[in-house]
């Protein structure tokens, strides 16, 4: 639900995992990777479409817009990985 959430609306997303972490619904390992899924999904549906796209569109060629916007969805995605992985070895 928080990545979800997340995806939708970070702020509301933050909101939830304070909320779910604050009456024990969560612990924070989970909550940490529930906000890091959240921003890999909040980047493909909303971040990079609406946002570094167009951006990217109007200072450069469209394929070159289009190259630029998939490296850095498959940064963002690679690095939070990453993260998720790091985390997962935090003993609870």
């Amino acid at each position: 639900a928080i990545a979800i959430t997340y995806a939708i609306s970070p702020s509301a997303g933050f909101a939830l995992a304070g909320d779910a972490l604050g009456k024990g619904a969560a612990t924070a390992k989970e909550v940490l990777i529930a906000l890091f899924f959240g921003k890999v999904l909040f980047g493909i549906v909303s971040e990079y479409p609406r946002h570094s796209f167009p951006f990217y569109a109007s200072l450069y060629p469209i394929r070159l817009a289009a190259k630029l916007t998939a490296i850095l969805l498959l940064y963002t995605a690679t690095s939070s990985i990453i993260m998720i992985l790091i985390i997962n070895t935090i003993p609870p």
